[in-house]
């Protein structure tokens, strides 16, 4: 879990300068990555939220590092 974390989540806060989330952000993205409930990873206005090309990779990056959830 921590190096999912780690390379696939935590890099959003490293480079905040490019892509200056925050962390109810980054929930909302796990969440709609994981298919917790029916959501899109946008934050409403003006807060930033993690692009949608983006969620879609840490979606897919979750399957195939946690299967078993699937």
């Amino acid at each position: 879990m921590q190096a999912f974390l780690a390379t696939h989540v935590l890099p959003f806060r490293a480079c905040y300068a490019c892509y200056n989330v925050s962390d109810a952000a980054l929930d909302k993205a796990m969440a709609a990555a994981g298919g917790w409930a029916p959501l899109d990873p946008r934050l409403l206005w003006p807060y930033s939220s993690v692009p949608d090309e983006e969620a879609a990779m840490l979606a897919e990056a979750a399957r195939m590092a946690f299967p078993e959830w699937w």
